[in-house]
């Protein structure tokens, strides 16, 4: 789970950077936002980024991304 926004560096930047370590390049990251908007998903994905959920996040919601039963 990576948040979209943080303090020094931003999500989508993190995203990039953990794609770009051998080994690590299809790790699942699951984005999350409390200012989600179309144009920040896009981003996220656009960086590597399966999807981008809203919070507070859905568990139900996240299990199902995740491809595991509540």
């Amino acid at each position: 789970l990576l948040d979209c926004m943080m303090p020094g560096m931003q999500g989508a930047q993190v995203c990039k950077q953990i794609k770009l370590i051998p080994g690590l390049t299809d790790v699942r990251v699951i984005a999350m936002s409390g200012y989600l908007s179309p144009e920040k998903e896009e981003e996220m994905v656009a960086a590597g980024a399966e999807c981008c959920l809203p919070k507070p996040l859905d568990v139900a919601k996240l299990l199902t991304v995740m491809g595991i039963s509540a």
